[in-house]
């Protein structure tokens, strides 16, 4: 795919780059400790450990008046990964590394040609992609709203994890007008938590394309952004369930509101294969925010509930059923299901408060408290997002006998605060008390606790 890519890029754009560019680096530089006292399953295992994680990017763009050419080289290391580690980020470090407990590798993260022009744009090559940005509002608080609440539910970068996520492929965008329409094609990389030689090469048995048709923020119904997606994902890896799994995801979004309120839809219908059974699946989310600009702070809230489907028989025989357990695809679900990453949208409730607000004219606070329950009581509980290696399927099925679907609550706080010459300093935690769910499954410490102090530096 890469050498038909690259080829193209020269085909179409080599006449426009006679010209001499505009030269553009950037820089980005992120630092970060986390300190984990997380559940556990058996005495054997370490709930307290931390990790250091540190990740550098530098990044330079030739610029024409349609054209861009932009590369990024990434370094990036994980240090102290526990060997014996109970649960959370430590122990999928450690598998996903050949058990390595020190590791950094550098590699070329982004390389693409972008070509925009009178509403037209198009990206072919190595690059980031989140499904639900594919065009802004115009308005900054709904804009903020897409940026937290929409992008990345289904494809996403995946940025907390060192590595993060990439693609190669192409993704195009066209709309001067009330409507426009994306496109993307692309094949996924090693990534995320993986920090070994393989960053970055492609997953070579996984695919996912997909379209958007967006009406913009007023234009098809007053006060409103309407967005219609559909995503295919196809996996055929061994370690995909069945060797092989075709799933179609489709549905709509939207988003309805002004600079002081919002109310966001979203839903899901799910068809395909999974494996030898049919694949039949649903999943929605409801969102309703309101910002108070005139109050110390300006402080918005948001109330919420999400839930995807569950399997009331999951592991029946061929034949037997459908699968309906909702697949999360490959999104950035340290956005949505908690920070502390305990979950993946699969047979999931969901339902939350959020709060945002400011302390003095820089310092940003933001607070999330979950209420998390199993929508089957005879499905499992899932986690991960999605495939970052070829060895691994990306998401893990926690089975036990639930006598309850209560799983959890978890209350999350961040806070950023930027200081001089492009720095930036985050610190932020959650706490998580796990409920009957929990307790099914880790009979030993159900409880689990996270803290972490980022620093930052872009350029």
């Amino acid at each position: 795919m890469r050498k038909t890519i690259f080829a193209a890029i020269l085909l179409l754009a080599g006449p426009a780059l006679a010209a001499p560019p505009e030269v553009k680096p950037s820089f980005d530089l992120r630092l970060r400790w986390e300190g984990f006292d997380t559940p556990a399953r058996n005495v054997g295992v370490d709930p307290e450990y931390d990790l250091g994680l540190a990740r550098f990017r530098a990044g330079l763009d030739l610029v024409w008046p349609r054209w861009k050419l932009h590369g990024l080289v990434q370094a990036g290391g994980v240090f102290n990964i526990p060997e014996n580690g109970a649960f959370a980020a430590g122990p999928t470090y450690f598998a996903a590394n050949d058990r390595s407990t020190d590791l950094a590798v550098i590699a070329l993260a982004e390389l693409y040609a972008a070509y925009e022009a009178e509403g037209l744009k198009l990206v072919l090559g190595r690059q980031p992609y989140a499904d639900g940005m594919e065009v802004p509002t115009g308005v900054a608080h709904l804009d903020g709203v897409k940026r937290r609440r929409l992008s990345d539910r289904l494809v996403g970068t995946f940025e907390w994890p060192n590595t993060a996520r990439r693609f190669d492929g192409a993704s195009v965008g066209y709309g001067p007008g009330s409507t426009h329409v994306a496109a993307f094609a692309f094949r996924p990389l090693v990534g995320a938590f993986d920090t070994s030689g393989d960053a970055f090469d492609e997953i070579g048995d996984v695919t996912v394309y997909g379209a958007t048709v967006t009406g913009r923020h007023g234009k098809w119904i007053p006060g409103t952004e309407v967005r219609l997606f559909t995503v295919q994902y196809e996996d055929d890896r061994r370690v995909a369930p069945g060797a092989d799994v075709s799933v179609n995801t489709s549905g709509a979004s939207f988003l309805m509101g002004n600079a002081a309120s919002d109310l966001l839809l979203w839903g899901a219908l799910q068809t395909g294969d999974w494996g030898s059974v049919d694949q039949e699946a649903w999943a929605f989310l409801i969102d309703l925010g309101r910002r108070f600009d005139n109050l110390p702070g300006k402080p918005a809230f948001h109330l919420a509930w999400e839930q995807s489907s569950g399997d009331p028989r999951p592991g029946a025989a061929p034949g037997a059923g459908n699968h309906e357990t909702f697949f999360n695809v490959l999104p950035t679900n340290h956005k949505f299901y908690g920070s502390m990453d305990y979950l993946a949208f699969q047979n999931l409730r969901d339902a939350y408060v959020e709060s945002l607000f400011g302390i003095g004219p820089k310092v940003k606070v933001r607070a999330m408290l979950h209420d998390f329950a199993l929508t089957e009581q005879g499905d499992v509980w899932y986690g991960g997002s999605g495939a970052f290696e070829e060895e691994s399927f990306g998401y893990a099925a926690r089975a036990a006998a639930y006598r309850s679907k209560d799983l959890a609550r978890e209350l999350d706080v961040e806070v950023t605060w930027p200081l001089q010459s492009g720095f930036e300093l985050g610190i932020g935690g959650g706490h998580w008390w796990g409920g009957d769910a929990a307790e099914a499954f880790f009979p030993v410490e159900q409880d689990g606790n996270w803290l972490y102090l980022q620093l930052g530096w872009k350029k």
